[in-house]
C-alpha cells in the first residue's frame, strides 16, 4: 500500500479537456511523476455493465486509449499490457467490454484484455467488522509491476461515490464481493485496498455520473475533467472537495488504516486553478423503486439482489397494477429498522433477512430470490 506519508505533501492532478482528451491524461500523468516502471501492467477501469460510454456509468474508452497510446509512446511493450475487469455480478464482462468498446482498444493496439472474474485468485485475510475473512483477489493484480486504476467518477446510493478506492472492488471474486456485503462493505473496501499493491488513478470525469447512480437511474455529467493522483485516498478527497459532496465512509475508513491522506491541507492541487473547477453535483439520494406505491430498502445488498430487486421493480413500473397499498421490499443484511415504516406490510427478499423474518414474515429465501418469485411475491402484496 502506499508509503507512510508523515507530514510530507501529496499530489493530485487536475486537466480540462480542453486540447483533447490524450493532452490531459498525458499532462496529469507528468505532473503526478510520471508511471516509471516500463514491466508487466494492468489498467483497471470501470466496466461493470454492457452500456455506453455517453452514459455516465462506466469509464470512457477514449481514456484509456490515450493511456494505452501514452504509455506505448514511453516505450511499454502492448504485449505487457492488460486491461482487466470483472463487471457487476450477474452480468457479462466480456459482452460489456463489446458495448463499450473496450475491445476496439485491445486489437487495435494489441493489448491483453481480461475477465479478472475468470482469473487465478490470490487469498489475502483481512479483518471485517470483527471477522476474520479470506479475500479471492484477482492474481494479476499482485504479478503487476505497475497497476492504472482508471474509475469513472460517479454518484453510487450505497456508498455516497465510486472514484478510486471503490473501483478496485471489481478485483475481487464474486463469492468474496458477497462476503463483504453481508458483513460491511466500507470497511471491507477499505481493507481490500490495504493488502492491494499500490497504484495509480487516473479518474475519468470526462463523462461522469450525478444523482441515483451508479447506473441507470443516474445522470451524465459532462464534466470534462482528468484527474490522477498516487494517492487513492488523496484523489477521492479532492474530488468530493471539488464536487461539494460529502467524503465516503469507505474513504475515511481507508485513510484511518493508513491507506493514504484524506486531509486536504496536505494534498497539493495542480494543473487547474482548483476554485474554478468546484460545482455541486447531486447526490444519490432517495428510494430507488420506480414503483410509486413500493418503497425499496436496502441493507447493503450485493449487486446480485440489488438488481434482480431493481429489475423486477422497473418491469413491474410498466404493467397496470391496480392497486393504493404501500408495501417495503427489504433486502440486504444491514437492514436499517428505523428507516421502516411499521403500517407497511413488508417483503423480505433473499437470504441476508433471514434474520428478520419472525418479525415481519413474508420471507422469500434465495442469493438472490427468482426474479419471477419476487414479482409474484410483490404483486400478491400489493393486490390483497
Amino acid at each position: 500500500m502506499p508509503e507512510e506519508k508523515g507530514l510530507g505533501r501529496v499530489t493530485f492532478a487536475v486537466s480540462k479537456i480542453d486540447k483533447g482528451i490524450g493532452n490531459s491524461v498525458k499532462r496529469v500523468i507528468n505532473l503526478t511523476g510520471g508511471l516509471g516502471k516500463k514491466g508487466k501492467v494492468l489498467i483497471k477501469p470501470n466496466v461493470v455493465f454492457a452500456i455506453r460510454p455517453s452514459s455516465g456509468i462506466v469509464t470512457n474508452p477514449d481514456v484509456i486509449e490515450a493511456i494505452v497510446k501514452y504509455m506505448i509512446s514511453e516505450g511499454f511493450d502492448p504485449g505487457n499490457i492488460t486491461i482487466g475487469e470483472s463487471g457487476s455480478m450477474g452480468f457479462d464482462t466480456k459482452r460489456a467490454f463489446r458495448k463499450t468498446g473496450m475491445n476496439s482498444i485491445g486489437k487495435k493496439y494489441d493489448v491483453n484484455m481480461m475477465d479478472l472474474s475468470e482469473g487465478e485468485k490470490t487469498t489475502k485475510s483481512v479483518k471485517i467488522n470483527g471477522r476474520v475473512i479470506g479475500l479471492d483477489i484477482a492474481k494479476i493484480v499482485f504479478e503487476s509491476d505497475l497497476i492504472i486504476n482508471v474509475p469513472v467518477i460517479k454518484t453510487h446510493f450505497q456508498t455516497g461515490m465510486t472514484m478510486a478506492v471503490k473501483n478496485m472492488f471489481g478485483v475481487l471474486g464474486f463469492e468474496s464481493r458477497k462476503t463483504v456485503h453481508k458483513y460491511c462493505l466500507d470497511e471491507g473496501i477499505a481493507q481490500l485496498n490495504r493488502v492491494i499493491p499500490n497504484y495509480i488513478t487516473i479518474g475519468d470525469a470526462s463523462i461522469g455520473l450525478e444523482g441515483f447512480g451508479p447506473s441507470v437511474l443516474g445522470k451524465a455529467g459532462n464534466w470534462g475533467l482528468i484527474f490522477s493522483s498516487k494517492d487513492p485516498v488523496a484523489h477521492d478527497s479532492a474530488v468530493c472537495s471539488l464536487f461539494g459532496v460529502d467524503l465516503p465512509r469507505h474513504v475515511k475508513m481507508a485513510s484511518d488504516i493508513g491507506v493514504g491522506v484524506s486531509d486536504l491541507g496536505r494534498i497539493d492541487i495542480v494543473g487547474e486553478d482548483a476554485e474554478n473547477l468546484k460545482r455541486k453535483i447531486r447526490p444519490a439520494l432517495g428510494n430507488f423503486s420506480p414503483l410509486k406505491n413500493v418503497n425499496a430498502i436496502d441493507g447493503g445488498a450485493c449487486a446480485y439482489c440489488l438488481y434482480a430487486v431493481y429489475l423486477v421493480l422497473l418491469r413491474l413500473s410498466t404493467q397496470k397494477i391496480k392497486s393504493e397499498k404501500e408495501i417495503e421490499v427489504l433486502f440486504g443484511r444491514n437492514i436499517d429498522e428505523k428507516a421502516c415504516d411499521p403500517k407497511k406490510e413488508k417483503l423480505l427478499c433473499g437470504d441476508c433477512t433471514k434474520m428478520f423474518r419472525d418479525k415481519y414474515g413474508n420471507f422469500l429465501p434465495g442469493c438472490p430470490p427468482k426474479k419471477e418469485d419476487i414479482i409474484r411475491f410483490v404483486k400478491r402484496l400489493l393486490e390483497t
